[in-house]
């Protein structure tokens, strides 16, 4: 009888470990489909202190894509302290950025999150952190900085980054124009790849062709690059452009 309740008792802890592991499995898989609402119900079952640093942040952006930013809030800060998570601390100070918790926006925690994981060789932090210094976002205006982080991310693979330092380039930030190099990081880009709320990629290679200055002068595709700019973004450049 004994080893019967044995038998029982371990088959139960067996299989209980299995079902665990195979539901946190299925949070994983909720969360990459965008389902965060499910992935939030099976991730909240389980003690988060045991979560690694992959699914702590998980955690916190299944509760963010839920809009329960102050949760999600905790749990960033959790896995800065933890993990010294990078994009923990680029949501985080996203967060701050807007106001979402409790509607108090806080810049100097926004760019001091964006700083540490720009430091730590975070590109999405490094491009935002660039967008506070084109724009003089809390910190004093220096167009230079922000050319060297767009630089930076792009560098390691963020498009928008690459399309913000091709747009500089033809802006002349940092004393620097130079339209041809601008035109050849924009024209080699997959229209696909560029899914993200910006528009200057269609403006300045608009720009671009219509001027010839970056080495093809191609009216039709400035048309086209302004056409789209203007029906996707509602751009106004591009839209007075089409208006002329």
């Amino acid at each position: 009888m004994f080893k019967k309740l044995l038998c029982f008792i371990s088959f139960v802890l067996i299989n209980s470990a299995v079902f665990c592991q195979n539901s946190l499995e299925d949070a994983d898989r909720y969360y990459e489909q965008k389902n965060y609402g499910s992935a939030l119900k099976i991730y909240t079952g389980f003690n988060s202190d045991e979560f690694n640093a992959t699914r702590l942040y998980n955690l916190g952006y299944s509760y963010y894509g839920t809009s329960q930013y102050c949760k999600a809030k905790q749990i960033f800060e959790k896995g800065i302290q933890k993990f010294n998570n990078s994009q923990s601390s680029v949501t985080l100070a996203y967060i701050f950025e807007k106001g979402l918790c409790g509607n108090t926006v806080d810049l100097k925690k926004a760019f001091e999150n964006y700083l540490s994981a720009s430091e730590s060789g975070n590109r999405n932090g490094a491009y935002n952190l660039a967008v506070f210094y084109r724009d003089g976002i809390y910190i004093k205006k220096d167009l230079c900085r922000a050319k060297d982080l767009y630089f930076k991310a792009y560098q390691k693979g963020h498009i928008g980054a690459k399309i913000a330092y091709a747009a500089g380039l033809t802006k002349g930030y940092c004393g620097v124009t130079d339209n041809k190099k601008a035109f050849e990081l924009l024209a080699v880009i997959d229209e696909n790849e560029n899914d993200f709320s910006s528009s200057s990629y269609y403006s300045t290679l608009g720009w671009l062709y219509e001027t010839g200055k970056g080495g093809e002068l191609n009216r039709t595709k400035a048309y086209y690059y302004y056409k789209k700019g203007c029906e996707l973004f509602g751009n106004k450049y591009c839209c007075d452009k089409m208006n002329k």
